[in-house]
Order: structure tokens, then sequence, then C-alpha cells
């Protein structure tokens, strides 16, 4: 695997894993309360692990294709990018989630998404094993929002978003 992607895939699952580390402390009722009728601890890591399942299964389609047949993410991928990071950084604004991945049960099954969390990031991990410098500049994945986006911007994506939601478990544990 490329150096730049092994650290940037070893860093989300130390994010990860801290997650559900503060997840696994949580009983039942804590993990299922909503404060304000917003979605509970939860439906938030459910929500997480849809987003990551759909981005892996698309990228798994997507690398099957020849670089060449892929258009470079180049600068404006760059720009899309940082635009959507700081999109996500911005915590004081509510984004809604994109319709596919909205549609959260009321009580997901906490251990079950947590099984299935750790199989997605294993599967993420062996796509990007094969990686060659050429493909991880190619505009792979396409964001609803952003557009086009290289591995790298990807992979920053998936980060950010987890970052994000993250610290709204964290300020719904404490409500």
């Amino acid at each position: 695997m490329l150096p730049k992607l092994k650290t940037k895939i070893d860093q989300m699952d130390d994010r990860l894993s801290t997650m559900i580390e503060v997840l696994d402390g949580l009983n039942d009722e804590e993990l299922h309360h909503k404060p304000d009728n917003k979605w509970s601890p939860a439906q938030i890591f459910q929500h997480l692990l849809d987003s990551e399942v759909g981005t892996t299964n698309y990228l798994k389609k997507k690398l099957n294709a020849k670089p060449e047949d892929v258009p470079r993410g180049g600068i404006s991928a760059l720009v899309r990018y940082a635009a959507l990071a700081r999109y996500i950084k911005n915590t004081k604004k509510k984004y809604r989630a994109p319709k596919v991945l909205a549609d959260i049960p009321e009580n997901p099954d906490y251990q079950t998404a947590r099984t299935r969390y750790k199989e997605i990031r294993a599967t993420l991990r062996s796509l990007l094993e094969p990686i060659t410098k050429n493909q991880v500049g190619r505009a792979y994945f396409k964001h609803p929002r952003a557009g086009r986006l290289n591995i790298k911007h990807t992979l920053g994506f998936l980060e950010l978003h987890l970052e994000r939601h993250f610290k709204q478990i964290q300020e719904r544990i404490k409500t």
C-alpha cells in the first residue's frame, strides 16, 4: 500500500476504534437516547456505517476501470475537496444527509453495526492495497455535493465525516 494511503487509513482506524470504545461504554438507553428529537448515538453510528458502505462499494466498482479511463482529479478536485472540508468542519451549521443515507432505523442494533463497520473498513483497506501512484490522483469517487474526488480526498472526506459525527455523539452523551 502506498505510504500516504496507509498513514491515512491507519489514522481513520484509530479514530474509529476510539469512537467504538466510547460507544461500547454506553448502555442501551444511552445508545438510543434522542435529545431534542435528533439522531441518537446509535443512529449517528449507523449513518456513518451506511456512508462508508456506500463509498466503499462505489470505489470497489469504479476501481475496476482502467486508470487512463478515469479523469485525473487535478486542481479542480482539490478545490472541491477544500470546499467540502470547510463545509463539514462548520459544526454550527446542520446539513441534511443525502436521501439515500437519511433513512436510519429508529433503534439500530449497535452490535451488528459495530461488527459490520469493522468488516467494511477491512474491505476498504483491502481496496487501497493495490492502488498505484497512477491511480491515487484519479477521481474515482463522486461525492453527492462535491462531485469527483480522488482517492486521498475520498479518504479525507470519510475521516472528516467521522470526526464531525463523533463530536455529535459526544455532545449527545453529555445531554
